[in-house]
């Protein structure tokens, strides 16, 4: 009886407390991330640190992916306990891209774009969810995981040139890092404790397309809009057509001199594009290099690359529009000149086609 007394108090006292150690999130990192860094500054388990002071969420909190959806009440507890702001504990977020990068998160209805999905099981990532940069995470004082490492078109690393790594690199499984960190030795594989750290990397010629798109999809999203022939745009409307030329030439196979600009196009001889997949979050880390470099640079220049592409892959109104549902102003200016029936009722419409077709519109943009 005293021992369960003794047990019940215990538990209270942590659950009445603030954390005893404070940690200052690192530029860009992961609420994941920080978390971890956190239960190890206190020689905790992450999964037992959060039992104790966050009973609320007790097995329920690492379950789940936290980035994408921790809800405000587990902010708010993380904000008292720790003394952060919930604002600055929101930027820790995949969340907290809405309205940059996507117009809402969806982390339990439906796959939120761009978002690599981490496929929870037993408190196990079973898709390759967690990328990183073993070279970054060597350099840096404390290593801690990028928040943008989690998003599908980061699959290089601009500082080191070099792939990013979504498994660990000696029994090629996924990385979950909270499951078994050691003091001192973060992040490592939480099946064959290898330190990713000590990996190898791949690095790619500084005049690959790739990293240049990869800076280019920073920018934009950082900015929160872009410039497309003088008109501001909003980022999320962007990226939306993004993820629909994206969907496009990997699925509809619409990827007819999509990469012919790409001097890394050789990866394709081992990595044949097969719909193996269901979303374009799950393409193959170095496919989705390919896919990005192709796409963005549809958009330099635009509109003549966008324009060539379509011309030469056949895509038709209804094929650039389809299951977008709402089409942003921006784009429905070009998906209307693929419409046969404007086409046959526009006198403009139809110049405009027959400049397409015979490659002159390069010579008349604005």
């Amino acid at each position: 009886m005293t021992k369960l007394v003794f047990k019940v108090h215990s538990r209270t006292r942590y659950q009445a407390s603030k954390f005893p150690l404070h940690l200052r999130p690192e530029e860009d990192e992961l609420l994941s991330s920080w978390l971890i860094r956190l239960a190890l500054l206190h020689h905790t388990m992450p999964c037992t640190f959060t039992n104790l002071y966050l009973p609320e969420t007790r097995n329920k909190l690492w379950s789940a992916d936290i980035d994408l959806q921790a809800t405000p009440s587990v902010l708010c507890a993380l904000s008292d306990k720790s003394g952060l702001p919930v604002c600055k504990l929101h930027l820790l977020t995949l969340k907290s891209y809405e309205g940059y990068l996507f117009e809402e998160a969806f982390p339990k209805t439906k796959e939120t774009p761009f978002v690599n999905r981490a496929g929870m099981r037993g408190r196990r990532c079973r898709l390759p969810a967690w990328r990183f940069c073993p070279m970054c995470l060597k350099e840096d004082a404390t290593p801690y995981v990028r928040r943008k490492w989690r998003l599908s078109f980061s699959t290089a690393c601009l500082k080191h040139r070099c792939f990013l790594l979504d498994r660990c690199p000696r029994c090629e499984s996924p990385v979950t890092p909270y499951r078994r960190p050691q003091v001192g030795d973060f992040p490592n594989c939480d099946l064959c404790g290898s330190p990713l750290t000590e990996a190898e990397v791949e690095v790619i010629p500084q005049a690959s397309y790739g990293l240049t798109a990869i800076k280019k999809i920073y920018e934009i999203l950082d900015n929160g809009f872009l410039i497309l022939k003088g008109i501001p745009v909003y980022s999320f409307l962007f990226f939306r057509i993004v993820h629909h030329l994206c969907k496009a030439a990997y699925f509809w196979d619409k990827k007819m001199g999509l990469i012919d600009h790409e001097i890394m196009q050789h990866q394709l001889r081992d990595l044949p594009w097969e719909q193996k997949v269901r979303e374009l979050e799950d393409v193959r880390l170095k496919e989705q290099y390919l896919i990005f470099s192709g796409v963005m640079r549809l958009f330099d220049p635009y509109p003549d690359n966008f324009l060539g592409y379509c011309v030469q892959n056949g895509l038709g109104r209804t094929d650039l529009s389809k299951d977008l549902g709402i089409i942003p102003f921006w784009y429905s200016e070009m998906t209307d000149l693929f419409d046969l029936k404007y086409w046959r009722l526009s006198k403009e419409g139809s110049q405009k086609r027959d400049m397409l077709c015979d490659g002159r519109w390069h010579e008349t943009r604005t």
